[in-house]
């Protein structure tokens, strides 16, 4: 429940691509655990695909961390390839 993802604004001033920092709820090709207290895979989902892949394919997305040495992939690479999420609710 307290995932926060912050994310650049969209502007010639801005860095571009833009930048998105998810924290714990996405993962590089996995999402973040929903086994603890108040956790809810059906909000995970929800918020992955409404508030992240929203934004625009190219946008660079760092994580909070990463178990195979990723540093940064992007909303285009895990729309396609993330196996936790390219399924159907």
């Amino acid at each position: 429940m307290g995932c926060v993802t912050y994310v650049t604004r969209d502007g010639s001033d801005q860095p571009q691509p833009r930048m998105a920092f998810t924290r714990d709820a996405l993962l590089i090709r996995g999402c973040g655990r929903t086994d603890f207290q108040g956790g809810s895979s059906q909000q995970l989902y929800k918020s992955v695909h409404s508030q992240i892949f929203t934004l625009p394919k190219e946008t660079l997305l760092y994580l909070a961390h990463d178990y195979k040495g990723f540093s940064v992939t992007t909303v285009g690479e895990e729309m396609l390839y993330n196996p936790s999420l390219t399924k159907d609710e």
